[in-house]
């Protein structure tokens, strides 16, 4: 049976502690987006980077942010779903955005942790959700849903070292360039693999068409 009501949100309070519990483990900031409005619950932040060298201050790389949303889920199942308004704003934030997934049991003990990070094939399945129901008339994106299977390769050891880990790899080239290849991606995925770009060229100067066309 899926948890509803409170039951859901009791759950859910338990995964989001968890989940801070891990970050301050691991030495990493976890503010709480409060009120909860944009489909953010969390937003992680590494420490700036120490000064030294031959570094002015005003250069230093902007510390790594990474946005996420916590879902917590019963230990018998294996899929986790997001209302696409939810996912659509972390979809278009260009800071790392990940679904952070908590399995929880009978016992209400957390089972284990995986990170969706929203980059590449997870990026792209919600640009072609959203455009998809960008035909429909009302698209009411908050009632329509994503879902987010979990896979081996997601799953993070609930240990401080390996969430500081796998949330540095997330953005290990810093942010500004995170936020150039993301920015790039918004743009070319979520397409069918038969899209094609078209190249033209006209037969006559711009100032003869303008002319005919006057």
């Amino acid at each position: 049976m899926t948890p509803q009501g409170e039951e859901l949100d009791r759950i859910g309070d338990l995964g989001e502690g968890e989940f801070r519990i891990l970050c301050r483990k691991a030495r990493l900031h976890c503010s709480k987006v409060d009120p909860d409005r944009t489909g953010k619950d969390f937003v992680v932040e590494f420490q700036l980077a120490k000064p030294g060298g031959f570094v002015s201050l005003d250069r230093r790389p902007p510390p790594t942010q990474i946005v996420v949303q916590v879902k917590t889920i019963l230990a018998k199942n294996c899929t986790a779903r997001l209302s696409l308004s939810v996912a659509e704003r972390l979809a278009k934030d260009t800071r790392p955005a990940a679904v952070a997934i908590l399995r929880i049991d009978e016992q209400d003990e957390i089972v284990d942790l995986h990170l969706v990070h929203l980059i590449d094939g997870p990026l792209g399945r919600i640009l072609k959700a959203l455009r998809q129901a960008s035909k429909l008339d009302t698209p009411r994106l908050h009632e329509r849903t994503i879902s987010f299977k979990l896979d081996p390769s997601d799953r993070v050891q609930r240990k401080a070292p390996d969430v500081y880990a796998a949330f540095a790899e997330f953005a290990g080239g810093g942010m500004l360039a995170y936020a150039a290849e993301k920015r790039r991606q918004l743009e070319e995925l979520g397409f069918e693999p038969d899209r094609y770009k078209m190249k033209f060229s006209l037969p006559h100067a711009p100032d003869d068409i303008a002319e005919s066309l006057g």
